[in-house]
């Protein structure tokens, strides 16, 4: 975990009902098991596109495959953003996007 990571959860940690944006697998893991509300990358577009910031999920799918073009690792199983669910489960323990309320 860097020092970007634990700075966002210790700050989190700090400030209690807030979000953490992490992508990084063992950062959001750590995060998740100390109870911490978490987000990714993946996360924030498909919301995006589920209120319309993002004009279509068309559109977001586009943005995936440019990060994924530019090297960010993303799990397949999470850009189909057809399903308007957008909470997802930690189960694979795959950039998974988790966000308890």
């Amino acid at each position: 975990m860097g020092l970007g990571e634990s700075s966002s959860i210790v700050l989190a940690t700090e400030t209690p009902g807030s979000l953490v944006i992490i992508d990084e697998k063992k950062a959001r893991e750590y995060a998740l098991n100390l109870g911490l509300n978490v987000i990714g990358t993946v996360g924030i577009i498909r919301r995006a596109a589920d209120i319309n910031i993002i004009e279509s999920h068309k559109k977001a799918n586009e943005l995936f495959s440019e990060l994924i073009n530019n090297g960010f690792r993303i799990n397949k199983k999470l850009v189909n953003i057809d399903s308007k669910n957008t909470h997802e489960s930690t189960q694979e323990g795959n950039q998974q996007q988790t966000f308890r309320r």
